[in-house]
């Protein structure tokens, strides 16, 4: 447990808006060692030209043609191409078309090939890059594509609504039925990860096109999908069951639902979401990491799932956003709110062992931190030194600390240490080798956008 009696250097006033702005409590932040840090501020320059090797790298992937037949050691495609407002080919592309270059590299095929891999564009790859687009269209630098992307984001969003199942929510499109069939298994109930996304981008899309006559049309369709999208989380009562379902899934579904709830207001969809959350709070541990509950199917080192850097990020990440809006009345559950946002930011930066030592999830390199994360935590037991991770999802989570709460100044360069040391790693890896980022494109295009469109304006 952190020890509120130290004299950290950086308190955090969060304040939300819903209809006025309302007062909570400090929050004391743990300060990055600004002595082992080896970067230089982020300029938006640098931040533009990897956003734009991303888009040019999506670019490839839009609306492409799909597979015919798969052979042992090849495919062969058709001319049909996938839907307009869809990117890629699912885990093929992720595997086979995004490692070494933007035309299949089939050194790569027998793991996609074996694995029984579909070829179904992901609904993760579109919504993750309408947020992207969203974002960045806040950026003055982007007026001129302010159109092309427009298009974009309007496609991708019929997209999503075209391909919203019955029950309301998405399919993971993971599995093709055989190593030779071309065809992707179905499964009869959608998952809740996919149409977290979906239902996350649809939100953020009727935002950006509500206020445009244009797509009045649109952002009824929209509007429609989103309560078919919640009435599909909302039967997910096991959500809040013990032993069911790991947090970093729990949040996605907060992240989502709450921001369903900004468009909507309907107060079932950000109770469920203080549901969840209430649920989940006994599983912060004492230095602000998160374990998953152990399902009977799972062996007891399941526990360590969420404490993986991105899984920490996509907790604090709904953490932050159901903060937004939080009812104050309710004191209690707000102080736990608190507490567990800044104890998972302090996690980040630095948390104490039992002998007491300072220890960091902020990946050092020659004792000077490079941007990047350690990916486990130092007591899990597949924990390596070497390995380490880009911060994505610690990344949004802080960028939506800027973009919903007001911070004093003081504050605000405290947060925007962290924001740009994050930002430097994935900025520098995707400048330097954006070949190496390829499977990942859908992630940093989302972050990149955040990051153009937050905390560069």
């Amino acid at each position: 447990m952190i020890d509120t009696k130290f004299n950290f250097n950086w308190i955090l006033f969060l304040w939300f808006l819903l209809i006025s702005p309302v007062c909570f409590s400090q929050l004391s932040i743990h300060q990055i060692d600004e002595e082992n840090i080896s970067y230089t501020t982020i300029q938006n320059s640098i931040v533009f030209t990897a956003f734009n090797i991303l888009h040019e790298f999506s670019e490839d992937l839009y609306q492409v043609p799909r597979i015919d037949r798969i052979l042992s050691d090849s495919v062969i495609f058709q001319e049909k191409l996938w839907p307009n407002g869809s990117w890629g080919r699912g885990y093929f592309s992720n595997i086979v078309d995004n490692r070494e270059s933007p035309t299949p590299n089939w050194k790569y095929y027998d793991q996609w090939y074996e694995n029984i891999y579909s070829s179904h564009p992901l609904i993760r790859d579109s919504g993750k890059r309408i947020l992207g687009y969203i974002y960045a269209c806040n950026n003055a630098a982007f007026q001129d594509s302010l159109f092309n992307f427009s298009t974009r984001i309007s496609s991708g969003l019929q997209y999503l609504i075209a391909e919203q199942y019955s029950d309301g929510g998405w399919q993971w499109w993971y599995k093709r039925k055989s190593k030779s069939s071309s065809e992707s298994i179905e499964i009869l109930k959608s998952n809740i990860y996919e149409s977290s996304i979906a239902l996350r981008a649809l939100s953020k899309g009727h935002i950006f096109f509500q206020n445009n006559n244009e797509y009045s049309e649109l952002c009824e369709q929209i509007f429609e999908s989103i309560d078919r999208a919640c009435e599909f989380m909302l039967s997910y009562k096991d959500l809040l069951t013990e032993g069911k379902y790991n947090i970093n899934n729990r949040m996605h579904v907060v992240w989502a639902m709450v921001g369903a709830y900004k468009i909507t207001k309907r107060a079932e969809y950000l109770e469920f979401a203080m549901e969840i959350t209430r649920s989940s709070f006994l599983y912060q541990q004492e230095d602000g990491s998160w374990h998953s509950p152990i399902p009977l199917t799972k062996g007891p080192n399941y526990k360590w799932h969420d404490t993986k850097s991105d899984y920490h990020g996509m907790i604090l990440r709904g953490l932050v956003e159901l903060y937004s809006v939080v009812d104050t009345t309710d004191s209690n559950f707000q102080k736990k709110l608190e507490d567990a946002i800044y104890n998972s930011i302090n996690h980040v930066i630095d948390y104490n062992d039992i002998n007491g030592e300072i220890n960091t999830r902020l990946f050092s390199n020659g004792n000077k931190l490079n941007g990047c994360l350690y990916h486990f935590h130092r007591d899990n037991p597949k924990y390596n030194s070497k390995n380490s991770s880009y911060g994505n999802y610690i990344l949004q989570s802080m960028l939506l600390v800027k973009e919903n709460i007001d911070l004093n100044n003081e504050d605000k360069n405290n947060v925007d240490k962290l924001i740009d040391l994050l930002s430097y790693g994935l900025t520098n890896i995707i400048m330097n080798n954006p070949l190496q980022r390829f499977r990942y494109i859908d992630v940093d295009f989302h972050t990149l956008g955040m990051y153009l469109g937050v905390n560069l304006h």
